[in-house]
Order: C-alpha cells, then structure tokens, then sequence
C-alpha cells in the first residue's frame, strides 16, 4: 500500500465523500421530484377529483400560475440586474490605468518588442504602446 498517496489531500480515495452527503442527495433528490409530482398533479387535475378524494384544503388555482409565473420574472430582474451592475458599477472607467494594466498582468518588459515576430511559448500581456506601434506603424 502506498501510505503517501492515501495520506495525501489530492488523490480521491474511498472515504473522500461522507457517506451521509450521500443520503441527504438522495433524500432531496427524491423529495424534489415527489414535490414537483404533486404540484403538476394539483394544478392539472379537476377540482371534482381533488373533492372526490376529499381534498378541500387546497389553495386556489392562481397560485399555480402566478407562483412559477414571479419565479421567471425574479429570474430574468437578477439577470438584467447582475449584468446591469457589472457594466455600470465594477466596470473601470476608461480614463483609469487598471484598464489597461492591472496587477495580475505578465508584461515581458526585457525584450524590447522583439517577441512580437515570433511565436511565444506561454501567454503574456503585450504592452499597448508596442501593439500599437505594430498595428499603425512608428511615430512620424
């Protein structure tokens, strides 16, 4: 047995996953899906049947509508909302430097613009004064 690897927090042995993690998928996976049943059921089936089963306590049919009806439309408010506030909040504006550079840029400052004619080996972040240099010529 190789003791290393079974001590180690990277490989997936057969105790990585709790076994009660398990049980409570399952429990909700199946508790979902016998909700959604009896919600379909509800809403399409006849009042005279849900009175022959006596069943009286039911909410009225509106619900059955407007309850999925608010859901898509809380959905698509947080979607517009989101991409709202990621354009007009967390966006720079254009006048900051942070557009252009930021701290996590890899800028390979050493060569000179000299690696602009060759293929390159990894990613890194041109500078935009070679680019643009490259794209519309030296200055006149």
């Amino acid at each position: 047995m190789d003791t290393l690897a079974k001590n180690s927090d990277v490989t997936v042995g057969a105790f990585a996953v709790p076994p009660r993690t398990e049980y409570k998928g399952m429990a909700l996976y199946i508790g979902a899906n016998i909700a959604a049943l009896v919600f379909f059921l509800w809403s399409l089936s006849p009042t005279w049947l849900l009175h022959y089963l006596h069943i009286y306590y039911f909410p009225s049919r509106w619900w059955a509508l407007a309850i999925p009806s608010w859901l898509i439309a809380a959905f698509i408010f947080t979607y517009v909302f989101l991409a709202l506030y990621n354009i007009e909040v967390m966006t720079y504006p254009l006048d900051r430097l942070e557009v252009i550079v930021d701290e996590h840029a890899r800028v390979d400052g050493g060569k000179d613009g000299e690696y602009f004619w060759e293929a390159t080996d990894g990613v890194w972040d041109l500078p935009l004064v070679d680019v643009s240099k490259v794209l519309y010529g030296e200055e006149s």
